[in-house]
């Protein structure tokens, strides 16, 4: 049996490249199919674009053996081809690479930037590392930084990801803040909003409905191919991310409105959470706009604001003055008898 040279023994095959068992048993006197694809590829590493007849000759086939191989490679690789009659030319992408995709020195230092300004993981830490020890010339991005993603996000936003990505049910063990507990439930994602705080929009299987979850609040998970993955109504998931407020979102429809004064207008633009708008006023006023759905979040922002702030709806001045009553502690108060009424008015 003739041994393969080092070369073809060692040659790279393109990632998710699978050749089938028969291929590799290559009798005495003939070409095994793996030997033609080997030399195929090594064929188009060195040029990206053949005649289809020329690289017949160079591969040392016919060419219809050839047009075989090729139709089997164009399944796993971006080849292609185009007709100039008489002639047929076969193609791969410029920036295709077998293990991947070649990037020139201004695209990595765009991708070491883009991960520099990414919030802080160990992930991402060791992928800028690791493209800084293969050019020393690359823009170092020890001094950007970005807020961390917990220790929670960390570990279950890829999970959480891989969840749409692969269109696979998410079981997870869920803390519910406001019952102040964790059980388990199943959620078929249907986006993920990266933080921090990272959160997505899942239809939760045990009561239908989209929700929305923070990646934080997970504390176990993995995806479950025991379930069927529940399709969410993407007009509802559109509705969602456009009327919710700093990720927050209920029911309630219609808009809520507040003023802010000149003195406070300019921190105001440059601070407004996401999802409200400001409209900006001829004296320097500024008229924020929010969906009803953000109620909690616009109250409290509005609390922030103090005498700057001045409620023009009036759902929302009910909501902020119940946080700053409860911020005071006015509503620990204990009522006044009848007695300490008297002795107050005697007083004045």
């Amino acid at each position: 049996m003739p041994r393969l040279s080092a070369r073809r023994r060692l040659c790279p095959f393109p990632l998710g490249l699978a050749l089938p068992f028969r291929y590799g048993c290559a009798l005495m006197g003939r070409r095994s199919g793996v030997e033609t694809t080997i030399d195929i590829l090594h064929a188009f590493i060195e040029r990206r674009r053949w005649r289809q007849a020329e690289l017949a000759r160079r591969i040392g086939i016919t060419v219809p053996a050839l047009r075989k191989h090729l139709l089997e490679l164009s399944r796993l690789l971006p080849l292609d081809n185009t007709e100039d009659r008489p002639d047929v030319f076969w193609h791969l992408p410029r920036d295709w690479h077998p293990a991947g995709v070649i990037l020139k020195g201004p695209e990595v230092a765009a991708l070491v930037r883009l991960l520099g300004r990414a919030p802080r993981s160990a992930d991402r830490n060791r992928v800028i590392a690791m493209l800084l020890q293969r050019d020393a010339r690359l823009p170092d991005t020890s001094r950007v930084h970005p807020p961390a993603l917990s220790i929670e996000e960390s570990e279950f936003l890829p999970l959480v990801e891989d969840a749409v990505a692969k269109r696979q049910p998410l079981r997870m063990k869920y803390l519910s803040v406001r019952r102040g507990e964790a059980d388990w439930r199943v959620a078929s994602v249907a986006r993920v909003m990266p933080g921090p705080p990272s959160r997505f929009l899942a239809v939760c299987h045990r009561s239908g409905e989209l929700r929305a979850f923070r990646v934080g609040d997970i504390q176990a998970a993995h995806l479950d191919s025991n379930e069927r993955f529940l399709e969410s109504d993407s007009a509802e998931v559109e509705r969602r991310a456009r009327k919710s407020v700093d990720g927050w979102f209920n029911n309630k429809e219609g808009t809520v409105v507040f003023t802010v004064q000149a003195d406070a207008a300019r921190w105001v633009v440059r601070n407004l959470p996401e999802g409200m708008n400001a409209e900006p006023s001829g004296d320097g006023s500024l008229r924020v706009i929010a969906s009803a759905s953000g109620l909690e979040v616009v109250a409290r922002f509005v609390v922030g604001l103090g005498a700057s702030a001045n409620c023009e709806t009036p759902e929302l001045e009910r909501a902020v003055h119940a946080l700053a009553r409860g911020a005071l502690g006015t509503d620990r108060a204990k009522p006044l008898d009848a007695r300490s009424v008297a002795r107050i008015r005697a007083r004045d």
